[in-house]
Formats: C-alpha cells, structure tokens, sequence
C-alpha cells in the first residue's frame, strides 16, 4: 500500500479521469432511464455507441492528446498479416516444444470430443471424433499463423451458454387457466389470467450468488410494469407478490440474502411476500436463516393455488 500511496501521483492524468468518469456516469444514467421506462429500453442500448462516438469528437475538438490523454489513434484494417515465414524447424528448443504441443492437443482434442458426446447425447445427434480432429486441427494451425486465440469450439460454446443459463436464470409471470386451479405460464399459455391485486412469479433454477441479484431485479422490475399497467388502466394495485418455488432446488446465503431485500423492498410498496412450494432443502435454509420467520410462516404454502385461496380474502379495497 505504500508504494501504491507514493508513486500514485505518477501516471495520472486528472482530464482522462474526468473524461472517463464523466462517460461512466452517462452509461449509468442511460442504464437508469431504461430500467425506470420500458419504452425507453432503447437509450440503454445505445448509450455504448453514442458515448464512443462523443468521446472521439470531444477528443477530437479539443485535442486533448497535448494535454496528456492518451488516444488510440489509427487503428490498422483487415487481418494480422501471415506469419508463415517466421516458422522454423530447428533451434535447441524445438523437440522440447514438439513434445509439449503433442501433449496439449491430445488433452484438448480429448476435452473437445467428450463434451461434444456429452451435449451429442443431450441433443440426440452422432459426431465423428476424426471430423472433430481435423476441424480443431485446422482451426488451430491456420489460426497461429494470424495471431488468432486458440480454438475449442466446442468448449468455450458449452461454457458460455451454461454460464448464461446459470446467471441468468428463467423466470416466468404465472396465470390461472380456465375453470382449473393451475397456473402456468402466461407467454406459454395465452388463455392464462392474472389474478387481480396478486401478482405470482416462477424462478426456474437454483438460486446462487451468481443470479440472486437478477432475480431479485427481475422480480422487482416485473412488479413496477405490472403497477405501472394497473394505474394506467384505474385497476386495483398489487398487494401481494407470489414466488413459486418448486423448481428452486437450492439457496445459499446471498440468494437468502437476496429474498430479504426483497422482503423490505416489498414492506416498503405494502406489498406481501408469499412463498409456494419450496422443497425440503429450501426450506430447512429458510428456516435456519430466520427467513421463515421473518415474513411469517402463514405466508408460505404448499400449492400457488393454496397461496391465492388464502390471499384474495384479505386483500383491501384501495
């Protein structure tokens, strides 16, 4: 820490600070104007692009690269050029690094067919492992020769579609279908209807600290448009907040963590929470975290339907 405190003032440069703090502010305010309007989800989505191109004319009008802010300047078109002719095959390194380029494309090569199996039999389709070899063989060697990252197709796919599935979770508004006691998703199922002054939300996976705190947004957002609608329409307001949880296997200590704010949040707009179906696990933690106290164990139930039966009795004409 010392040296860090000491040898701060070298470097720094107080215009490339305002400029970037005065751009991360903007990103903010447009992520805000998005999230508080619907309509104006767009402003959001923009604001990347608007923000590069005003800092490239601020840079530009102003000049600011004599004052000290450094600027990428031109940036070259095209592909890396070929660098085939700087490959040789001799030197004193080279059978040291044969035998470890021969290791680490089994290794990979045996990474890349096991999980193509894995999500082959998942998707019901045959793959060819020698098609598998070549394809990542081809990719590799072609790829080294303009600078490319090493390709495991395969590999980084798998992981970044799971990452998404696991932070960013489905969830669902729910209706109760006509003349049953079921509630099903309502983008699935257009004949599902609300129930007036409840609204009721499915989180279809285990709650972590990885989407605790999308959850909790999401469910938060829902609930604002929802209000918003109800206004506008001169329609009864919500009054209590079912969470249908009997696709949530499991919660740690930030997704409890999570529910809490949004237990407060909820107190805060006179709104009920209401849990249905946890299973065993969940509620053995809700439990022993004090969460089922906190909002009361009448308010959890083992069936939505059970949950709205209790619900719409007491809600209050507003």
């Amino acid at each position: 820490m010392r040296s860090v405190l000491t040898t701060a003032h070298h470097g720094w440069n107080w215009q490339t600070i305002v400029i970037g703090l005065s751009f991360l502010v903007f990103l903010l305010l447009a992520k805000h104007i998005g999230k508080k309007n619907k309509k104006l989800f767009w402003v959001a989505a923009i604001a990347p692009l608007i923000s590069v191109i005003l800092s490239t004319l601020l840079v530009y009008v102003t000049h600011a690269e004599k004052h000290g802010v450094k600027i990428v300047r031109e940036i070259k078109r095209g592909v890396n050029p070929s660098s085939l002719n700087e490959i040789f095959f001799s030197g004193e390194h080279l059978g040291k690094g044969f035998r470890i380029g021969v290791v680490a494309g089994m290794i990979a090569l045996t990474e890349a067919i096991a999980i193509g199996r894995t999500f082959a039999a998942m998707k019901d389709y045959q793959i060819d492992g020698n098609k598998e070899m070549v394809a990542l063989g081809t990719m590799n060697v072609v790829g080294s020769m303009t600078s490319c990252y090493v390709a495991t197709g395969q590999v980084s796919i798998s992981f970044a579609k799971i990452l998404l599935q696991v932070t960013r979770p489905r969830t669902a508004i729910l209706g109760k279908l006509p003349r049953t006691t079921v509630y099903r998703n309502i983008q699935q199922y257009p004949e599902a209807s609300k129930v007036q002054g409840i609204l009721i939300v499915r989180v279809d996976s285990a709650i972590y600290f990885s989407n605790s705190n999308y959850i909790k947004e999401r469910i938060l957002r829902w609930l604002t448009d929802e209000e918003e609608r109800l206004k506008e329409n001169n329609l009864p307001r919500i009054q209590f907040l079912i969470v249908e949880m009997s696709p949530v296997t499991d919660i740690d200590t930030s997704g409890i963590h999570a529910f809490k704010e949004l237990h407060r949040s909820l107190q805060k707009r006179n709104v009920q929470l209401v849990l249905a179906n946890p299973g065993p696990v969940v509620m053995d933690k809700l439990h022993a975290s004090g969460f089922a106290e906190m909002i009361g164990e009448d308010n959890i139930f083992l069936t939505v339907a059970d949950a709205v039966h209790t619900c719409a009795p007491k809600m209050v004409e507003v």
